[in-house]
Protein backbone atom coordinates (compact mmCIF):
# COMPACT_ATOMS: atom_id res chain seq x y z
CA UNK A 1 0.00 0.00 0.00
CA UNK A 2 1.46 3.45 -0.78
CA UNK A 3 1.68 6.24 0.83
CA UNK A 4 3.06 9.70 1.30
CA UNK A 5 3.26 12.08 4.56
CA UNK A 6 2.26 15.85 4.54
CA UNK A 7 3.20 17.55 8.13
CA UNK A 8 5.13 21.08 8.36
CA UNK A 9 6.86 20.00 11.40
CA UNK A 10 10.34 18.05 10.25
CA UNK A 11 10.42 15.76 13.36
CA UNK A 12 6.74 14.64 12.70
CA UNK A 13 7.33 13.74 9.26
CA UNK A 14 10.71 11.76 11.18
CA UNK A 15 8.61 10.26 13.52
CA UNK A 16 5.90 8.68 11.04
CA UNK A 17 8.31 7.76 8.10
CA UNK A 18 10.05 5.42 10.93
CA UNK A 19 6.64 3.86 11.65
CA UNK A 20 5.79 3.58 8.19
CA UNK A 21 9.16 1.33 8.19
CA UNK A 22 7.86 -1.23 10.66
CA UNK A 23 4.81 -1.89 8.25
CA UNK A 24 5.59 -4.53 5.60
CA UNK A 25 2.61 -3.41 3.73
CA UNK A 26 3.32 0.39 3.81
CA UNK A 27 5.51 1.47 0.91
CA UNK A 28 6.52 5.27 1.62
CA UNK A 29 6.61 7.31 -1.76
CA UNK A 30 7.62 10.90 -0.74
CA UNK A 31 6.83 13.25 2.49
CA UNK A 32 6.08 17.13 2.02
CA UNK A 33 6.18 19.85 4.48
CA UNK A 34 4.37 22.05 2.19
CA UNK A 35 0.68 21.01 1.39
CA UNK A 36 0.42 23.24 -1.60
CA UNK A 37 3.31 21.33 -3.55
CA UNK A 38 1.76 17.94 -2.51
CA UNK A 39 -1.10 18.53 -4.05
CA UNK A 40 0.45 19.26 -7.16
CA UNK A 41 1.96 15.93 -6.60
CA UNK A 42 -1.00 14.37 -5.86
CA UNK A 43 -2.65 15.87 -9.18
CA UNK A 44 -0.71 13.89 -11.52
CA UNK A 45 0.06 10.64 -9.27
CA UNK A 46 -1.77 7.88 -7.54
CA UNK A 47 -1.28 6.37 -3.93
CA UNK A 48 -3.13 4.74 -1.26
CA UNK A 49 -2.84 6.73 1.23
CA UNK A 50 -2.13 10.08 2.53
CA UNK A 51 -1.39 10.92 6.25
CA UNK A 52 -1.80 14.71 6.16
CA UNK A 53 -1.43 17.00 9.65
CA UNK A 54 -4.30 19.39 9.81
CA UNK A 55 -3.11 22.41 11.68
CA UNK A 56 -0.01 23.85 9.14
CA UNK A 57 1.38 27.89 8.65
CA UNK A 58 0.69 27.69 5.15
CA UNK A 59 -2.25 28.94 2.58
CA UNK A 60 -3.42 25.51 2.94
CA UNK A 61 -4.35 23.25 6.01
CA UNK A 62 -5.08 19.16 5.45
CA UNK A 63 -8.59 19.57 5.35
CA UNK A 64 -8.34 21.91 2.15
CA UNK A 65 -5.59 18.88 0.54
CA UNK A 66 -8.43 16.62 1.14
CA UNK A 67 -10.59 19.22 -0.03
CA UNK A 68 -9.03 19.81 -3.14
CA UNK A 69 -7.37 16.52 -4.07
CA UNK A 70 -10.84 14.23 -3.27
CA UNK A 71 -11.73 11.18 -2.68
CA UNK A 72 -8.41 9.00 -4.75
CA UNK A 73 -6.52 8.30 -1.97
CA UNK A 74 -7.62 7.28 1.71
CA UNK A 75 -6.80 9.64 4.30
CA UNK A 76 -5.66 9.27 7.97
CA UNK A 77 -5.88 13.37 9.99
CA UNK A 78 -2.88 13.46 12.06
CA UNK A 79 -3.18 16.78 14.53
CA UNK A 80 -2.67 17.77 18.21
CA UNK A 81 -5.74 19.18 17.69
CA UNK A 82 -8.92 16.55 18.44
CA UNK A 83 -11.07 19.54 17.21
CA UNK A 84 -11.06 18.89 13.73
CA UNK A 85 -12.15 15.33 14.27
CA UNK A 86 -15.56 16.08 13.46
CA UNK A 87 -14.76 17.64 10.26
CA UNK A 88 -12.08 15.27 9.38
CA UNK A 89 -14.67 12.58 9.74
CA UNK A 90 -17.59 14.67 7.55
CA UNK A 91 -14.85 13.91 4.64
CA UNK A 92 -15.13 10.21 5.46
CA UNK A 93 -11.51 10.36 6.69
CA UNK A 94 -10.48 6.76 7.16
CA UNK A 95 -9.10 7.54 10.64
CA UNK A 96 -8.09 10.32 13.15
CA UNK A 97 -4.31 10.18 14.89
CA UNK A 98 -3.81 12.61 17.85
CA UNK A 99 -0.99 13.30 18.53
CA UNK A 100 1.35 12.23 19.48
CA UNK A 101 0.61 8.81 19.02
CA UNK A 102 2.14 4.99 19.53
CA UNK A 103 2.91 2.12 17.22
CA UNK A 104 -0.22 0.50 18.48
CA UNK A 105 -2.34 3.24 17.45
CA UNK A 106 -0.52 3.54 14.18
CA UNK A 107 -0.80 -0.07 12.94
CA UNK A 108 -4.70 -0.30 14.01
CA UNK A 109 -5.92 2.95 11.30
CA UNK A 110 -3.51 1.60 8.50
CA UNK A 111 -4.81 -2.17 9.03
CA UNK A 112 -8.64 -0.66 8.91
CA UNK A 113 -7.36 1.64 5.39
CA UNK A 114 -5.87 -2.13 4.11
CA UNK A 115 -8.96 -4.10 5.20
CA UNK A 116 -10.69 -1.21 3.55
CA UNK A 117 -8.68 -0.93 0.09
CA UNK A 118 -9.18 -5.03 0.31
CA UNK A 119 -12.85 -4.85 0.54
CA UNK A 120 -13.63 -2.71 -2.26
CA UNK A 121 -10.75 -4.56 -4.42
CA UNK A 122 -13.24 -7.76 -3.84
CA UNK A 123 -16.33 -6.83 -4.08
CA UNK A 124 -15.11 -5.15 -7.58
CA UNK A 125 -14.35 -8.55 -8.61
CA UNK A 126 -16.47 -10.23 -11.54
CA UNK A 127 -18.44 -13.03 -9.97
CA UNK A 128 -19.11 -14.27 -13.44
CA UNK A 129 -16.73 -14.88 -16.85
CA UNK A 130 -18.92 -13.88 -19.31
CA UNK A 131 -22.33 -11.74 -20.70
CA UNK A 132 -24.86 -12.49 -23.44
CA UNK A 133 -25.37 -10.25 -26.04
CA UNK A 134 -28.20 -10.01 -28.69
CA UNK A 135 -26.65 -10.02 -32.37
CA UNK A 136 -28.15 -10.68 -35.63
CA UNK A 137 -31.09 -12.55 -33.74
CA UNK A 138 -28.99 -14.79 -31.26
CA UNK A 139 -28.02 -14.44 -27.89
CA UNK A 140 -23.91 -15.11 -28.28
CA UNK A 141 -21.97 -15.59 -24.75
CA UNK A 142 -18.92 -13.60 -24.88
CA UNK A 143 -16.39 -13.87 -22.54
CA UNK A 144 -14.33 -11.09 -20.75
CA UNK A 145 -11.46 -12.50 -21.70
CA UNK A 146 -12.12 -12.45 -25.17
CA UNK A 147 -12.48 -9.37 -26.10
CA UNK A 148 -10.72 -6.90 -26.84
CA UNK A 149 -12.30 -3.47 -27.36
CA UNK A 150 -15.74 -2.09 -27.82
CA UNK A 151 -16.47 0.79 -30.14
CA UNK A 152 -19.66 3.08 -30.98
CA UNK A 153 -20.38 1.70 -34.86
CA UNK A 154 -21.23 3.72 -37.89
CA UNK A 155 -24.96 1.90 -37.53
CA UNK A 156 -26.91 4.46 -35.10
CA UNK A 157 -27.61 2.85 -31.95
CA UNK A 158 -25.17 0.36 -32.85
CA UNK A 159 -21.99 -0.42 -31.27
CA UNK A 160 -19.25 -3.22 -32.09
CA UNK A 161 -17.53 -6.28 -30.07
CA UNK A 162 -14.33 -6.68 -31.20
CA UNK A 163 -13.14 -10.45 -30.06
CA UNK A 164 -9.98 -12.36 -31.11
CA UNK A 165 -11.80 -13.81 -33.73
CA UNK A 166 -15.44 -12.05 -34.69
CA UNK A 167 -17.20 -8.93 -34.70
CA UNK A 168 -20.39 -8.48 -32.93
CA UNK A 169 -22.71 -5.89 -33.94
CA UNK A 170 -25.35 -5.02 -31.11
CA UNK A 171 -28.49 -2.41 -30.38
CA UNK A 172 -26.62 -1.03 -27.38
CA UNK A 173 -24.94 1.55 -26.13
CA UNK A 174 -21.37 1.51 -24.93
CA UNK A 175 -23.09 3.34 -21.50
CA UNK A 176 -25.28 -0.13 -21.79
CA UNK A 177 -22.85 -2.73 -21.86
CA UNK A 178 -19.95 -1.04 -19.54
CA UNK A 179 -21.78 -1.20 -16.81
CA UNK A 180 -21.98 -5.42 -17.07
CA UNK A 181 -18.56 -5.11 -17.25
CA UNK A 182 -15.90 -5.99 -14.34
CA UNK A 183 -13.90 -1.94 -13.98
CA UNK A 184 -10.72 -4.83 -12.93
CA UNK A 185 -10.58 -5.73 -16.81
CA UNK A 186 -12.17 -2.52 -18.86
CA UNK A 187 -12.09 1.30 -19.32
CA UNK A 188 -13.44 3.38 -20.96
CA UNK A 189 -10.95 5.70 -22.62
CA UNK A 190 -12.81 7.45 -25.41
CA UNK A 191 -16.64 8.69 -26.06
CA UNK A 192 -16.71 5.52 -28.37
CA UNK A 193 -13.96 3.21 -27.10
CA UNK A 194 -13.60 0.54 -23.91
CA UNK A 195 -11.01 -1.39 -24.29
CA UNK A 196 -9.85 -4.43 -22.61
CA UNK A 197 -7.10 -3.57 -19.83
CA UNK A 198 -5.29 -7.39 -20.61
CA UNK A 199 -5.21 -6.43 -24.73
CA UNK A 200 -3.58 -3.55 -24.58
CA UNK A 201 0.36 -3.87 -25.87
CA UNK A 202 1.35 -0.27 -25.85
CA UNK A 203 0.19 3.44 -24.50
CA UNK A 204 2.16 6.67 -26.29
CA UNK A 205 0.85 9.43 -23.95
CA UNK A 206 2.58 11.61 -25.85
CA UNK A 207 0.33 10.99 -29.03
CA UNK A 208 -2.70 10.19 -26.45
CA UNK A 209 -3.65 6.62 -27.79
CA UNK A 210 -3.40 2.57 -27.00
CA UNK A 211 -2.34 -0.35 -29.12
CA UNK A 212 -4.71 -3.08 -28.53
CA UNK A 213 -3.58 -6.51 -30.18
CA UNK A 214 -6.14 -8.54 -31.96
CA UNK A 215 -5.13 -10.96 -34.88
CA UNK A 216 -1.43 -10.15 -34.68
CA UNK A 217 -1.92 -7.00 -35.11
CA UNK A 218 -1.73 -4.05 -33.14
CA UNK A 219 -4.82 -1.54 -33.61
CA UNK A 220 -4.42 2.01 -32.40
CA UNK A 221 -7.42 3.46 -30.78
CA UNK A 222 -7.67 7.40 -28.88
CA UNK A 223 -8.14 8.11 -25.02
CA UNK A 224 -10.59 10.95 -25.38
CA UNK A 225 -9.19 13.83 -23.38
CA UNK A 226 -12.14 13.62 -20.87
CA UNK A 227 -11.52 10.33 -20.22
CA UNK A 228 -7.06 10.39 -19.77
CA UNK A 229 -6.81 11.70 -16.52
CA UNK A 230 -8.94 8.51 -15.30
CA UNK A 231 -7.26 6.20 -17.71
CA UNK A 232 -3.47 7.08 -16.95
CA UNK A 233 -3.93 6.80 -12.88
CA UNK A 234 -5.38 3.65 -13.66
CA UNK A 235 -2.49 2.62 -15.69
CA UNK A 236 0.16 4.38 -13.05
CA UNK A 237 -0.97 1.81 -10.74
CA UNK A 238 0.51 -1.07 -12.39
CA UNK A 239 3.60 0.84 -13.72
CA UNK A 240 6.59 -0.68 -12.22
CA UNK A 241 8.60 2.14 -10.92
CA UNK A 242 12.28 2.20 -9.66
CA UNK A 243 13.39 2.71 -5.98
CA UNK A 244 14.18 6.48 -5.23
Amino acid sequence: MTCIVIDDEDFAIQHLEKLIQKVPFLKLINSFSDPTEAVIYLKSNTVDLVFVDVEMPHALNGIDVIKLVGSGPKYILTTAYPDYALEGYDLEVSDFLHKPFKFERFLKAVQRVQNNIELIEKSSQPTDNHIFVKSEGNYIAVYFEEICWIETAAERNYISIYTQTERLLCHLSLSDIITKLPNTLFSRIHKSFVVSLTRIKVINKDKNTVGILRQEKVNELSVGESYRKSFYQLIDKKVIKKDK
